[in-house]
């Protein structure tokens, strides 16, 4: 068996940049659908959405964005309107165009 002087860890910064826009979009989610739900409920159940979408979808804003729809779909149990959908649309797109230096337009 082989031991290990040292270990060693790649923290990715674009990754904790990255995160702030999930973070930003998913409390504009939340305050897009508030007034069908509250946003505590929102979020977990766009927590449970997202891992079983992931395995048809994969992991991104493309994904996440799937997922939002989904749940929005499921949550407003198809009720959900256009300009709701298209807003989390634009989200997405917003998510896209962002630079990776944190900042989040959307």
């Amino acid at each position: 068996m082989s031991r290990f002087d040292t270990i060693a860890f790649d923290a990715d910064d674009t990754l904790w940049h990255g995160k702030r826009l999930y973070v930003g979009a998913q409390a504009k989610f939340a305050k897009l659908l508030a007034h069908y739900c509250d946003a505590k409920f929102i979020n977990e159940r766009l927590y449970q959405t997202e891992p079983r979408n992931s395995v048809h979808f994969g992991f991104g804003v493309k994904g996440f964005a799937l997922s939002m729809i989904d749940t929005a779909v499921e949550l407003t149990q198809g009720r959900v309107l256009g300009h709701d959908i298209q807003a989390i649309i634009d989200l997405a797109k917003d998510m896209l165009n962002a630079d990776y230096t944190g900042v989040f337009q959307g």
